[in-house]
């Protein structure tokens, strides 16, 4: 099995007011952890300029069974599967004191870069990342409601990252803004459609069923930036 971990200390300013580590943080560390778990097998950023690709995330759900606080001494422990079909699946998890404490299924997409298109075949170099078998990915089904206008939001400078585009963990930020935040969240999925560049705005609409919210983002064009689903306990 290849498993890659790692531990970290939570730091205070991953954390909200009630001292819960954010959605956006979790995503940034297994953002990390997978990024450092490709370079270690040899899926580096060069071999992505070599050959023209990237990997996008397609969809994410974070399910946290137990909140992180400041000074947490946590063991992360991700895991990538071969692909099936378009969609690489990785698994990423949270555990203290020898107990899961929450899990990230994320979906990624393998893309051609000059093409701009999504690969189903890969350079053979992308293959030592995982087992030989593939697994089937978890469909992650987002729930739609009817919505109201809640705003407006601009990708700015501190939301971008190398890609040049909103960083796929702002968009946890984003989702958390558009609701009230009573209670603390258990669960989150975000479904990417298309990437938001500097300087572009988004229009949010967001709705609420019972615990549960519903928030989607939309370009100037009223085409679907992203879609999310917010379960509070």
């Amino acid at each position: 099995m290849k498993i890659y971990e790692k531990e970290i200390t939570v730091s205070g300013v991953e954390c909200d007011f009630r001292g819960c580590m954010k959605y956006s943080a979790l995503l940034r560390q297994a953002q990390q952890i997978s990024r450092e778990h490709s370079d270690e097998m040899g899926i580096t950023l060069d071999l992505h300029h070599q050959t023209n690709t990237a990997f996008l995330i397609n969809d994410v759900k974070a399910t946290m069974y137990h909140q992180l606080h400041p000074y947490d001494v946590v063991t992360i422990r991700t895991q990538p599967f071969a692909p099936h079909r378009a969609c690489f699946y990785r698994t990423t998890e949270f555990w203290k004191n020898g107990e899961l404490q929450g899990v990230i299924d994320t979906n990624w997409i393998l893309v051609d870069t000059k093409e701009n298109k999504i690969l189903r075949d890969y350079d053979p170099r992308f293959a030592t990342l995982f087992e030989a078998d593939e697994t089937v990915p978890p469909k992650h089904r987002i729930q739609k409601m009817t919505v109201a206008p809640a705003g407006a939001v601009l990708a700015a400078y501190s939301m971008i990252d190398q890609n040049k585009h909103l960083n796929n963990a702002e968009y946890a930020d984003i989702a958390c803004n558009c609701t009230p935040m009573e209670t603390p969240l258990s669960s989150l999925l975000i479904r990417y459609h298309r990437e938001c560049k500097y300087q572009e705005a988004i229009s949010l609409f967001t709705g609420r069923e019972g615990t549960m919210w519903y928030v989607c983002g939309q370009k100037n064009e009223g085409k679907k930036c992203f879609e999310a689903n917010l379960w509070f306990a």
